[in-house]
């Protein structure tokens, strides 16, 4: 499973590759990957991607419709840019979802263990996310502090570091 530091790198991939492209079509492949509504599918659409942001191991990529599509990698899962013209091996056997953009441009999602998933939220959706709201307190962001960091862990006296963290 990609660590914290693997995802920050693949946002900073995604936002110097895909923000300004605008959705032209999303194909898919293995419904547990892409649980998402007709409606979500077809209001997503035409959207531009805003940017890419992280919380936690979770991809936000936001579009300009006021939605955000949430990607969780989990174990296997890869997030790849080809770029309009540019052959290569994908997609292929372990492509669950395809967002293909007007530029010609394509993102992958690919998984070979099916575990990972992309979800169209829009921010009330987020909000309540289970997965995110079990997050504890982003580290790289600005509230994250010594003495909230000193305040966590001492909740936590009598259990391993990894497991506090």
């Amino acid at each position: 499973m990609p660590e914290l530091p693997e995802i920050q790198t693949i946002v900073n991939g995604l936002n110097r590759l895909i923000t300004g492209r605008k959705i032209l079509e999303i194909t898919w492949n293995w419904a547990k990957s892409f649980p998402n509504s007709p409606e979500a599918v077809e209001a997503t659409l035409g959207a531009v991607i805003v940017g890419a942001r992280r919380r936690g191991k979770a991809v936000l990529i936001d579009l300009d419709n006021q939605t955000t599509l949430l990607v969780h990698l989990k174990m296997t899962g890869q997030l790849i840019v080809q770029e309009a013209g540019q052959t290569g091996p994908f997609p292929d056997k372990s492509t669950r979802v395809q967002f293909d953009f007007t530029d010609g441009s394509t993102l992958y999602f690919n998984d070979f263990r099916k575990f990972g998933w992309v979800r169209i939220m829009t921010p009330a959706e987020l909000d309540q996310n289970a997965f995110l709201s079990k997050l504890g307190p982003e580290p790289l962001g600005r509230n994250f502090t010594r003495k909230v960091f000193q305040e966590r862990m001492s909740r936590r006296k009598n259990t391993f570091v990894k497991a506090a963290l």
